[in-house]
């Protein structure tokens, strides 16, 4: 039900179908695969390497601003440092701690106090965390936890830090991460059929099991090299693409469009699929109605809400369809689970 972006790619293969085109090389993805290179960040803090930690995050940073976009040296340490520091805590090593949180200091000018007090709140139980943010009204779960439970799926926690640290090397934490992405899947699931309806072709060469093994075995320097992420891939395309793309750090984003174009449009229909009973054993209501009316009055195209609601009306409508027998096969293959 990740639907974001597919209706530029259908326009896409329109152009190709019309052009005689029969296949298409595919990357969705790709990103997976090859590795942005954070992990070097995360192996520098390992190490206690904070200053050249500080070194490539200012790197990084100068980069980013090249492509007048910001991304300052202080989010790169808590997007891919902080989490080398909550380590050290939880495994009581408090020296370690203490030692790390100064040169971080005083490498990176972030103050001790801010590291010390964020590093308390994260070593808590992921219960005590998800109760501080519910009392806060900070996060308010579309699908609850006991809905899960009764369809007999299990959910798993998806805190930014996780709850236990692990003591892999960093090169089987990365492989083990790429066997479990589901996105690899979804990407699949969504691209092939939209392909196969444009009578178009996939090729993926991203997923060939060679390139896949070639990527595993890079060493993170060669991914994050001169504070650029996938460097490898950047330096190969040196002479193929122009510098205006292959230097390019960031994506085009979606969410402001598809914000936009609900409130537009689609408003109405969004709260007549709230009130879809076909919805219930899925969703809670009260939080689906909050959460529209928190995009309603924020006019920003708040991404996890936009995400949030998308999905929603997303699933509504398949259901909608299932129940009158719009897709094939019959239109109830299981019966759903009551309140």
């Amino acid at each position: 039900f990740n639907i974001r972006g597919l209706y530029t790619v259908s326009k896409i293969l329109e152009n190709a179908r019309g052009n005689g085109v029969r296949v298409l090389l595919d990357g969705a993805e790709g990103d997976s695969v090859i590795g942005y290179g954070y992990d070097l960040l995360t192996q520098l803090g390992r190490e206690d390497d904070w200053e050249r930690f500080a070194e490539i995050a200012r790197q990084h940073s100068e980069n980013y601003q090249e492509g007048r976009r910001k991304y300052p040296p202080e989010r790169v340490f808590w997007n891919h440092g902080f989490g080398v520091i909550v380590e050290h805590l939880r495994r009581g090593q408090l020296r370690r701690f203490y030692r790390s949180a100064n040169a971080v200091s005083k490498h990176l000018g972030i103050p001790r106090y801010l590291i010390l007090k964020r590093s308390a709140y994260w070593v808590w139980p992921s219960r005590w965390r998800k109760k501080l943010r519910f009392m806060r009204n900070e996060e308010r779960d579309l699908v609850p936890s006991e809905k899960f439970k009764r369809l007999g799926v299990s959910r798993e926690d998806r805190s930014a830090l996780g709850d236990l640290p692990s003591d892999e090397p960093l090169h089987v934490q990365r492989s083990l991460a790429l066997q479990e992405n589901r996105a690899l899947t979804n990407a699949l699931e969504a691209m092939d059929p939209s392909f196969a309806a444009h009578h178009v072709e996939a090729r993926h060469p991203l997923y060939d099991r060679r390139v896949i093994e070639l990527c595993l075995s890079l060493p993170a320097d060669q991914r994050f090299k001169g504070g650029w992420t996938r460097s490898i891939l950047r330096r190969s395309l040196r002479n193929v693409l122009p510098d205006k793309i292959r230097r390019r750090l960031g994506k085009a984003t979606l969410e402001g469009v598809i914000a936009h174009n609900l409130r537009r449009f689609e408003e109405d229909r969004l709260s007549d699929f709230i009130l879809d009973d076909a919805l219930r054993p899925f969703v809670d209501r009260e939080v689906a109605t909050e959460m529209l009316d928190r995009f309603r009055e924020s006019g920003e195209p708040d991404s996890a809400c936009t995400r949030s609601l998308l999905r929603m009306a997303v699933v509504s409508v398949w259901l909608r369809k299932r129940r009158h027998g719009n897709l094939k096969g019959p239109p109830q293959t299981v019966s759903l689970p009551k309140e």
